[in-house]
């Protein structure tokens, strides 16, 4: 058994997986270090050093002191942890799904009281707050503290708090931008592609389309709107244009990025969606390169297609590769022949 009666410092807990394959340990904090800003900072360096070093040993170690068990979980009335970039994370989202309860509605004033002075002095630069919608009732107390929303999303809300008055904030503000894409389906043999019109919007033949889910990407995005709202199977090919507009009505204000894609039919037998498609039809590019029905996307796109079966694809299209490591994983955009 390793005994630590007053962690010394990072040393000695680096020194433990060297000791044995197998660690049982106590740790035994005076009663009067349980408390107070210093005795958390104390914790939260046993927690994190703990979990680095079973993760290291695949979970070999066993934490079995009554004593150390409850200082490790009662030492933070407001669990919090440090992130990369200097700044606090009040994740209590996360907390009360692994079962944290706040007892009293004073402790979360209480807590920040006690913690905004050190953080400032430590150079923290802010403080991230999440919330569950059953402790919303804390966004008014919160408030008074001096977070704004930053966003909601879900089942959360996320508050924000910059802790260096003498500095411009530099928490970076809520996603801009929302992203959609919508596939054009060339029948090649026929220069014909495929288009609809919406059921609720205004009778224009446009390409079929719309917002992507979350983490997925723009080429999945095009098959499975094309698939959805048409009933036609493709595969992607390319990417041919994109747009960015501002201001988007019906879109909370967020700037809109629209990538057009270009598909290659595997099947041909239109089944549109009866809640969101008015009609679905198999239209001639040339056709549609001038239609006043047509919106001004479909005309220059139609004549983007036509000057690319006519002349090859190789000049306009732009190709889409993995790109990244596994922790860090994308995709990147290029001219294809360009690398």
């Amino acid at each position: 058994m390793l005994l630590l009666r007053r962690v010394q410092g990072v040393d000695a807990l680096r020194l433990i997986p060297l000791i044995s394959p197998t660690v049982t340990m106590e740790i035994n904090i005076p009663s009067g270090e349980r408390t107070g800003y210093e005795a958390e900072r104390t914790m939260l360096f046993l927690r994190r050093m703990l979990r680095h070093a079973s993760q290291a040993r695949k979970g070999i170690f066993r934490l079995n002191s009554p004593s150390a068990y409850l200082s490790l979980r009662e030492s933070c009335t407001i669990p919090w942890t440090e992130n990369h970039f200097k700044s606090i994370k009040v994740d209590l989202s996360e907390a009360t799904k692994k079962g944290w309860r706040l007892d009293r509605v004073q402790d979360f004033a209480e807590f920040f009281d006690s913690h905004l002075g050190h953080w400032r002095k430590e150079g923290r630069g802010g403080v991230w707050l999440h919330l569950p919608i059953p402790l919303a009732f804390l966004v008014p107390e919160a408030a008074s503290i001096g977070f704004q929303l930053h966003h909601a999303k879900g089942e959360e809300i996320v508050m924000s708090l910059w802790l260096q008055p003498d500095q411009a904030s530099r928490l970076p503000p809520y996603a801009s931008h929302q992203v959609g894409a919508c596939g054009v389906v060339c029948w090649e043999d026929t220069e014909q592609v495929l288009v609809t019109q919406d059921r609720h919007k205004l009778p224009f033949w446009k390409f079929p389309g719309g917002l992507s889910e979350f983490a997925e990407d723009i080429a999945d995005t095009a098959v499975r709107e094309v698939l959805e709202e048409t009933g036609i199977k493709s595969e992607f090919q390319s990417l041919l244009v994109f747009r960015q507009q501002h201001h988007m009505p019906h879109s909370f204000d967020f700037s809109d990025l629209y990538f057009v894609c270009r598909l290659k039919p595997l099947s041909y037998d239109i089944t549109p969606c009866k809640h969101e498609i008015l009609r679905c039809e198999w239209r001639g590019l040339r056709e549609l390169a001038s239609a006043p029905d047509a919106t001004p996307m479909t005309q220059l796109v139609s004549k983007l297609v036509l000057r690319g079966l006519k002349e090859g694809f190789e000049h306009m299209d732009i190709a889409v590769r993995d790109w990244g490591t596994p922790a860090l994983y994308g995709k990147i955009f290029h001219r294809k022949g360009v690398v």
